[in-house]
């Protein structure tokens, strides 16, 4: 606390020195004082009550609210943490410990891109500084559902696969939209893989990926951090892959050439021609991860085997059995 609030401290003290012992003994708190954490509707909040972030993202404001205080010189220190543990282990957090009233007063509060259990721990010290009460408000601040406009708005058909994707991912959630999920119980919490580890929109997976708070809270950053993750890591090291089959194939057998795959929505084949280069089904693939979870294999989608001695090389391609690649293409774009 600077000089100048010590100061107006001293000076408020003055007009309220019949309530207080000077020889600093605890004052009790008056009769009808109030601590509160309200909405920005002005609606109390407690255990149970649920304030959201907007459709399109935007954190919900808050308050706390002192009211009936005996004296202008009491005052009110606040400490409000919003802290969620994820299933995949990740822990996100916000907190602010820097309001304070003076008498009867609010204070303001905004968790931008955060979520989950608030509690906001208040303690109330007497003119001379000597604490009279300490107690908690708690509720919850929850995400709701973007639109699909929103969403495909986002994507923007880039990559070209994008929509396709993260439908299969997500079927385009970033929240639970009902009750019931092996992951959480409530509506408005991340939406979770099977497992617990992929989370949000783009199933974002803090094992194999960076992962950070707002990947959890806020759809649009969401979709910013799968993106990045598909053009940068899947993209690389797909291409990578892809080009080494490719120079096999042409130092080995040039010219045997893959028969085009056809999905309801992706035809990969190379050459490419009119259709889509047999490496985007590899760059799709290594998203998903190429070690196989038990509903897909591991590998590629389409590989190169070398030849062995007089028998020639040749292509393999998963195109007879489920992979991630078979789901994103038979899931039709937003």
């Amino acid at each position: 606390m600077s000089i100048a609030d010590h100061t107006f401290r001293l000076r408020r003290v003055l007009c309220c020195c019949a309530t207080f012992a000077l020889a600093g003994v605890l004052a009790a708190p008056a009769r009808g004082q109030t601590v509160n954490a309200e909405s920005s509707s002005d609606q109390v909040l407690s255990s149970g009550s649920i304030i959201s972030i907007s459709t399109t993202g935007t954190a919900p404001v808050f308050k706390v609210v002192v009211s009936n205080s005996p004296c202008p010189a009491w005052y009110t220190d606040l400490y409000v943490l919003v802290e969620y543990f994820a299933p995949n282990g990740h822990t996100t957090y916000w907190q602010d410990d820097s309001g304070y009233i003076y008498g009867d007063g609010s204070f303001q509060y905004q968790a931008a891109q955060e979520g989950g259990p608030v509690t906001v721990t208040y303690v109330i010290y007497d003119g001379l500084g000597a604490e009279v009460t300490e107690g908690t408000r708690t509720f919850t601040i929850l995400g709701q559902q973007p639109s699909t406009a929103s969403i495909d708005g986002q994507i923007a058909s880039n990559p070209w696969f994008f929509s396709s994707m993260i439908y299969q991912e997500s079927t385009y959630q970033q929240y639970n939209l009902t009750t019931h999920d092996v992951n959480n119980a409530s509506v408005g919490y991340p939406k979770y893989s099977y497992d617990g580890y992929g989370t949000g929109l783009t199933q974002i997976d803090p094992r194999k990926n960076t992962i950070v708070d707002a990947d959890f809270w806020s759809w649009s950053q969401n979709i910013t951090d799968g993106r990045t993750i598909l053009n940068g890591y899947a993209l690389s090291t797909s291409t990578t892959f892809w080009n080494s089959q490719v120079s096999q194939m042409n130092s080995q057998n040039p010219g045997t050439y893959p028969a085009p795959t056809n999905f309801p929505y992706c035809r990969f084949a190379y050459p490419q021609g009119g259709s889509h280069l047999y490496r985007d089904a590899d760059w799709i693939n290594a998203y998903n991860g190429t070690g196989g979870n038990g509903i897909y294999p591991p590998g590629y989608f389409i590989y190169w085997v070398q030849k062995v001695g007089t028998k020639p090389g040749y292509w393999v391609v998963k195109n007879n059995v489920r992979t991630y690649v078979s789901d994103v293409c038979n899931t039709a774009p937003r």
